[in-house]
């Protein structure tokens, strides 16, 4: 059972996230992300955080591996917004680049091609093992083929505007979604 101490833990550990992520935010010279984006993820775990402590039996782990898994996912998010945060004003929620664009291979860039997508597959794979429920297994069974669909088209996309720039930064970074797997 979820005591106290783990209780309040989560939940310093998630608002000190979403404290960063607001700082993060305004450092960022543009950025999509909403405040509800921030807001969601917060309710989400503490939803986690409350059925655990009143129904625990729904789940397979105990409250320190709740703990271990929701710092997890903070950590994965706190990453995802950071790769946005590099991509800044070539953020764009279309694969297309944008026509000013410019090819940014820093930070997370520089281990894996598709550092966004990647925190996408994390983050679902953490919420499939945290949920009791079926539905974070199907919502990953269904978005891994649907990104792959995507990053295929992007990465054409990147090509045509880039050419060998693009081309060269492949050969360098071998890696599109995991480094050294994938």
């Amino acid at each position: 059972m979820l005591n106290e101490n783990s209780f309040i833990a989560i939940l310093s550990l998630s608002i000190l996230i979403l404290i960063t992520l607001i700082g993060l935010k305004k450092i960022s010279q543009r950025s999509t992300a909403k405040w509800s984006d921030f807001v969601l993820l917060l309710l989400l775990i503490l939803f986690y955080c409350v059925i655990f402590w009143i129904k625990p039996v729904l789940f397979w782990f105990n409250s320190h591996i709740l703990l271990g898994l929701l710092i997890s996912l903070n950590l994965i998010y706190l990453i995802h917004y950071l790769s946005i945060c590099i991509l800044s004003k070539n953020w764009t929620d279309s694969e297309k680049p944008k026509e000013n664009g410019s090819l940014i291979i820093k930070g997370m860039y520089r281990f894996v091609r598709h550092p966004i997508y990647s925190m996408f597959f994390f983050e679902g794979f953490v919420f499939m093992l945290i949920s009791p429920w079926l539905l974070p297994i199907a919502l990953c069974a269904m978005g891994v083929p649907f990104y792959r669909l995507i990053r295929l088209r992007e990465e054409d996309y990147l090509i045509d505007k880039f050419g060998k720039e693009y081309q060269d930064y492949k050969e360098r970074v071998k890696y599109r979604i995991i480094p050294y797997v994938w």
